[in-house]
């Protein structure tokens, strides 16, 4: 008889996870070499270096990278089969209302650049919420609701797919800081 019986719950609940958060994972890449069958964008902004990226492939609609951390030196790379792709990207850590959006062909063992710029666009008010609840000072439970407004700026996202290039490690790309 088995000791644990629900083991096999738990074991299947941790497959699960697993394969959950390996779907949503993804990473930017920077071999020493490229590699067969695969080839690479590189996406850019010169306009402001710390940017949170969110690329998206569309038809059919498909998250490639979604980060709200920074990437590393600024320059996001992903690995594509050859192809031709259309891509959407926006910026985590930016007022973007709509996305920027380009097409790209990608050449086994080549990379090719994509430029993204940054369009100062409207002023937007961003506003939020803030709900406490607890005792007051007559002693009893009540609630209170604070809103309070920001103002922000906004941008629109242009990208300039680029011709592609031989490999390289990002570092010695010619658009690297």
């Amino acid at each position: 008889m088995n000791p644990h019986p629900k083991a096999w719950v738990i074991a299947v609940s941790l497959v699960i996870v697993g394969l959950w958060c390996a779907g949503c994972a993804s990473s930017s890449v920077n071999p020493k070499s490229a590699q067969s069958g695969v080839g690479y964008a590189d996406f850019y902004c010169k306009d402001a270096p710390a940017l949170a990226w969110d690329v998206r492939q569309r038809n059919p609609d498909k998250k490639l990278f979604y980060s709200p951390d920074p990437v590393e030196k600024g320059i996001l790379r992903l690995a594509f089969a050859p192809g031709s792709y259309r891509v959407t990207v926006s910026f985590l850590n930016q007022v973007v209302p709509y996305p920027g959006e380009v097409g790209i062909e990608i050449k086994e063992g080549m990379v090719t650049p994509v430029q993204a710029h940054l369009v100062p666009g409207e002023d937007a008010t961003i506003l939020g919420k803030t709900v406490h609840a607890g005792g007051t000072v007559y002693g009893r439970a009540g609630r209170t609701t604070k809103i309070t407004a920001q103002g922000a700026d906004t941008f629109r996202v242009e990208l300039n797919a680029e011709p592609p290039l031989a490999f390289e490690k990002k570092d010695w790309m010619p658009y690297a800081r």
